[in-house]
């Protein structure tokens, strides 16, 4: 949730800003969730936190798969070592302090995925 002395954003201001259900349940319930985004990457979490516009979603313990294409995501860091494994790499520097995603760029959420 929003700090106490920043303006709290209501469900109905979520729902107005295009969160989905499951992602507005995991404001206040934190549980089991996943959503998927429009490049195909599945982001598994347990709870997740609006900023201020609702226009962004903080997803919290994140565990990022592979996109459904079966293809993976990887990053050029143009290091002597070629590219690695965005999705790992991204899973561990976005578990102390969650992961941030765009709403707009949700396409399916989920709450209790098995």
């Amino acid at each position: 949730m929003l700090n106490s002395d920043e303006q709290t954003l209501t469900d109905l201001d979520l729902r107005r800003s295009g969160w989905p259900w499951p992602l507005r349940k995991a404001v206040t319930d934190a549980y089991s969730y996943a959503l998927k985004l429009r490049d195909g990457t599945v982001v598994r979490f347990e709870s997740a936190d609006p900023d201020s516009s609702g226009l962004f979603a903080t997803l919290h313990d994140p565990e990022v798969l592979a996109p459904s294409s079966g293809e993976y995501v990887v990053v050029d860091h143009s290091t002597p070592n070629g590219t690695q494994d965005f999705s790992r790499w991204l899973t561990m520097v976005s578990n102390q302090r969650g992961l941030v995603v765009r709403v707009a760029d949700i396409v399916w959420c989920c709450d209790y995925p098995a």
